[in-house]
């Protein structure tokens, strides 16, 4: 399983771009510090009730339309300094008109938000108490946000539903959004179809959040039937909004193609991703800064430029997105737009890991295992994949099985190892398809059956398996598991050729050697030797041997034949050892040197093979 897997972030089955707490839905926009001079002689002190009662209606506007907790403060701020009223002169006079229930909730918003007054969640809270008893709706909201955070009060999420639920008895919009959150999130009581309905009924009257939301649960199919192009649709409308998350997955939906119709449009589709996303960055939206890398990284919609993406990651990085940091670790494992530095990427990987990210646990599992800025240490690759395995990383399950296969790190376990393939494949994992095959093939686990190796191995080839469908070749060539067919073996090993499988040009070149599914061709099965040697394909290297000692199909070279089966002879190729003891006993390439030949059948014999047990037999009848 390779590490290099994509860096492209998924449309997951999970909220991953707008997940906020009820204490943090979103912190999109900067909260806005407006210095107020405090001795400025042209200030009005005509506040009455009209100018309070004009403020807190503009507050409820504001929330019903989408605007959140988070949000708010810097609007009323806004406001303040808008109606030209200094805030200490607005504090004393709500202060000294605490009749009216819109005024008891202002004072204790100035209270919950620090506005002229030192924040106090106390007074705070007893204050939306106070109006909530009394059915206002925007404070009942803001009171079961109190119980929500625990701010003010003791935690009580099951307070924060009903109060929510009171706030939309009131006909609070607002309050009709949060009551789907808390029913899609089981704050208080479980029921996604609930939260949809609530989120529909927010939206229809006007609430971005819960639109966007709502869209959510379309393209996911959370609580309603997935429908990804009424999603799309949402984020569309949203996005000319300039609201920045919606824009955000607008970008997601032109790359993988969720809700539209990629084909021939798929070019200008992330060439529109990537200008949306591009636009987010200038107004420093942080999750879409990690998003412009990875379009600079893959070249979503613009040439690749590994650079601009490793500058990218790393300010969203420093940030705390978790998958640019991931991302960074990749390049500097890679090399790319920057100097390659392993230690660096296992440093990165190593952090996000502590923080039990599941796919940097499994990407430090994989650093352990290959010594990659670090010791090798199979046992610490181990636990790493088994806890990332644990928590579904397919990846991790597939190198824990290799561990238990090989023994390292952990027991040998055999049946452990085709135990875990074999969750996989029925998962369709594509490696756990041709694993398995490989293992029925292998008898490794389980008892040897070449029909379901070979079932297997067309599975996953037909998916684009390489390493399954040569294997599905050699079935066809021995008629393991399938009747033989070796046209259909050489048709298979040739169409990998094209692919240029470096296995592939090996074994065609055997069947051009050898007249396998069509006729020999010495002349072909050299050329195709050659490629696969110079790649480092020992079995090809041996065979280009024995053809420059026959000349078929070229000039003889016995000199060429010579060297290279000694240096095969060299790596303990037990094939190429017999081989040039033959070569020393007959002179071929070299001068005669019956020593050498018979140590070198010797060692050949100790290792069982045949050829040189029969040539030592008859040196010792000489």
């Amino acid at each position: 399983m390779d590490i290099n897997k994509s860096l492209i972030v998924s449309s997951s089955q999970y909220k991953t771009s707008i997940h906020y707490s009820l204490s943090s839905i979103s912190n999109r926009i900067t909260a806005l510090n407006t210095p107020i001079d405090d001795n400025n002689d042209n200030i009005v002190d005509n506040i009455n009730n009209k100018v309070v009662d004009e403020l807190i209606k503009y507050i409820i506007k504001k929330h019903d339309r989408g605007v959140t907790f988070d949000q708010i403060k810097q609007f009323i701020n806004q406001q303040i300094l808008e109606l030209d009223h200094a805030i200490e002169k607005l504090i004393k006079w709500v202060l000294n008109n605490q009749t009216k229930l819109q005024h008891i909730c202002l004072l204790g918003l100035f209270f919950y938000y620090n506005i002229g007054v030192e924040e106090d969640s106390a007074k705070a809270f007893k204050l939306f108490l106070k109006a909530s008893e009394d059915n206002y709706s925007i404070a009942q909201v803001y009171l079961a946000k109190c119980y929500n955070d625990g701010y003010g009060t003791e935690c009580n999420k099951k307070l924060a539903f009903n109060w929510y639920k009171k706030s939309v008895e009131n006909g609070s919009i607002i309050g009709q959004f949060y009551l789907g959150y808390c029913y899609e999130l089981g704050i208080g009581t479980h029921d996604e179809k609930m939260s949809v309905y609530w989120y529909k009924k927010a939206a229809n009257n006007g609430n971005t959040i819960a639109k966007f939301y709502l869209a959510e649960c379309y393209r996911l199919g959370k609580g309603v039937e997935k429908d990804e192009t009424k999603a799309f649709k949402y984020y569309e409308e949203l996005a000319r909004k300039e609201v920045a998350d919606a824009q955000f997955q607008l970008g997601n939906c032109f790359y993988y193609g969720i809700g539209i119709e990629l084909d021939k449009k798929q070019a200008l589709y992330e060439k529109m991703s990537f200008e949306l996303i591009k636009r987010l960055v200038e107004k420093e939206y942080l999750k879409a800064q990690f998003s412009l890398g990875r379009c600079y990284d893959e070249g979503i919609g613009t040439e690749i430029n590994k650079v601009k993406a490793f500058e990218l990651y790393k300010v969203a990085a420093a940030k705390g997105n978790d998958d640019a940091q991931f991302n960074l670790g990749l390049l500097y494992l890679l090399g790319e737009g920057v100097d390659k530095d392993e230690k660096m990427a296992f440093e990165l990987i190593k952090k996000l890991a502590e923080k039990e990210d599941l796919d940097a646990q499994f990407a430090l599992g994989y650093f352990y295992d290959k010594g990659i800025g670090t010791d090798i240490s199979k046992v610490k690759a181990f636990v790493l994949y088994k806890e990332a395995a644990e928590k579904g990383n397919n990846d991790a399950q597939f190198n824990l099985s290799s561990l238990y296969q090989l023994g390292e790190g952990v027991n040998k376990d055999e049946k452990m190892a085709f135990e875990l393939i074999k969750k996989l494949a029925e998962k369709e994992d594509l490696d756990a398809q041709f694993k398995l095959g490989y293992y029925y093939s292998n008898g490794i686990g389980t008892v040897i059956n070449k029909v379901k190796a070979y079932e297997l191995y067309k599975i996953a080839a037909a998916k684009g398996n390489d390493d399954a469908q040569f294997n599905l070749g050699l079935l066809y060539q021995l008629g393991e598991g399938v009747d033989k067919n070796e046209k259909k073996a050489f048709e298979l090993i040739k169409e990998l050729v094209k692919k240029e499988y470096y296995k592939a040009q090996f074994l065609l070149g055997y069947y051009y050697s050898n007249g396998i599914g069509t006729d020999i061709n010495k002349g072909q099965a050299f050329e195709l030797y050659k490629i696969s040697a110079e790649k480092g394909v020992i079995y090809a290297q041996y065979n280009l041997g024995l053809l420059y000692q026959s000349g078929k199909g070229i000039d003889k070279d016995e000199k060429k034949a010579f060297e290279l089966i000694k240096k095969l002879a060299e790596k303990d190729y037990l094939k190429a050892q017999s081989k040039l003891g033959y070569y020393y006993e007959k002179g071929i390439g070299t001068d005669i040197n019956m020593e050498r030949a018979f140590k070198l059948y010797t060692i050949a014999a100790e290792k069982g093979c045949d050829y040189a047990k029969h040539n030592l037999s008859l040196l010792y009848q000489t």
